[in-house]
């Protein structure tokens, strides 16, 4: 039997279930969610979204202070960090 790599936010459903019928009927659903077409836009979005980001900390900004500056880009860090996770855990 071959294993499969269950996803962070899938585990703790996944551990609860006993049969093996059930546990299959979970992989099979979520591997007929992950390769939707829905998925495939919504993954498109992230990734739109994490270059836009980057874009946006990478522009030249007047700020008033070194605290301004590090604040920003740390805030930017910091969602493009969540969205990567994101992505990472839908298993792209």
């Amino acid at each position: 039997m071959a294993e499969h790599k269950i996803p962070p936010f899938l585990t703790k459903q996944f551990s609860v279930l006993k049969t093996k019928q059930e546990k299959d009927e979970l992989l099979t659903r979520y591997r007929t969610w992950k390769h939707n077409e829905v998925t495939e836009l919504f993954v498109e979005y992230l990734e739109y979204e994490i270059g836009v980001n980057q874009e946006t900390s990478d522009k030249k900004f007047d700020f008033v202070s070194w605290f301004q500056k590090k604040e920003f880009n740390s805030y930017h860090k910091g969602v493009r960090q969540i969205l990567r996770k994101l992505l990472k855990q839908i298993g792209k």
